[in-house]
């Protein structure tokens, strides 16, 4: 498939406010892959992909995930985090995508996992430092992306733990493995 025949299948998925993001967040994508010898191409589409569902009604959400079984156990945890296992899902049926490392980046790209693959830390990284977000010290992460990824991941999924708890929500567990597992490699 060519990129302009996916890019506006996408875009029919979404606002364009998110299209915007979804097109930067594969391009910071393929800048990383470039860096850390992957394909840009399948980077590029992991980006274009990984908020497929994202825009799709809680309620349907919830009737996918029981239906098709797709982690249910994401249900008891905050409705963000849903997107990723259903638009994993939906890029599989709608858009044959088969590739298992796109597939796992589309669907822990919000929680992270033990054992990421690079292309999967990759599209966390970009999603959380493209261009057009503004956060307190993004700059010094957009940097540290570009000379160490692992140490990125790790500085990102202590900002995202920090947040759910300041909100007192619960915790995905695969976030607080990935946690683990990433300061154990120190």
């Amino acid at each position: 498939m060519k990129w302009k025949d996916l890019e506006k299948k996408v875009e029919q998925k979404m606002s364009t406010e998110r299209f915007q993001h979804t097109l930067r967040v594969a391009e910071e994508a393929k800048k990383l892959a470039a860096l850390y010898d992957v394909d840009e191409d399948r980077a590029y589409e992991a980006g274009l992909l990984h908020d497929y569902a994202r825009e799709m009604p809680i309620e349907q959400m919830r009737e996918l995930i029981i239906q098709q079984s797709l982690m249910e156990v994401i249900l008891d945890y905050h409705p963000a985090i849903w997107h990723g296992p259903v638009g994993a899902y939906l890029i599989q049926q709608d858009l044959n995508v088969s590739d298992q490392d796109i597939l796992a980046a589309v669907c822990y790209h919000t929680t992270a996992r033990v054992g990421m693959s690079v292309l999967e830390m990759i599209i966390f990284v970009a999603d959380y430092i493209e261009p057009g977000r503004k956060l307190p010290a993004i700059d010094q992460l957009r940097e540290n992306a570009t000379i160490n990824l692992q140490e990125t991941v790790l500085q990102i999924l202590k900002n995202n733990i920090r947040y759910i708890v300041s909100r007192e929500e619960k915790i995905f567990p695969d976030t607080l493995y990935a946690y683990n597992e990433f300061v154990s490699a120190k």
